[in-house]
């Protein structure tokens, strides 16, 4: 959601320490932004073992006017995600953007 937030917002934020809970948490700023970037980018983000060991999570913004209302997430073990590589987590992030774009076909509009 960060992705698509503000530039106050995104400056507040990795203005802030950022914290590790795995160690392949991003800790660095410069790549907490180049991660933002490309989310922003392909439309989902891919968080690979961050928040959790054993767990990769892809998500994509529900955008209502350009602005992020809610996300869709969708949460695979890395075991299965080493069988299919990349391709399979960017088939599952146009899921994801799939899925969020319906969502917000199907909200009301107030």
């Amino acid at each position: 959601m960060l992705a698509y937030s503000s530039r106050a917002t995104v400056l507040s934020v990795i203005g802030q320490p950022l914290s590790r809970v795995t160690p392949y948490s991003v800790a660095l700023r410069n790549q907490f932004v180049e991660q933002l970037s490309k989310a922003h980018t392909d439309g989902y983000a891919i968080e690979r073992e961050e928040a959790c060991h054993g767990t990769i999570c892809v998500a994509a913004p529900v955008l209502r006017d350009g602005k992020t209302i809610a996300a869709i997430s969708l949460s695979v073990p890395t075991a299965g995600v080493a069988r299919t590589g990349d391709a399979g987590l960017d088939s599952l992030g146009r899921l994801a953007v799939d899925a969020a774009a319906r969502i917000t076909r199907l909200l009301p509009l107030d």
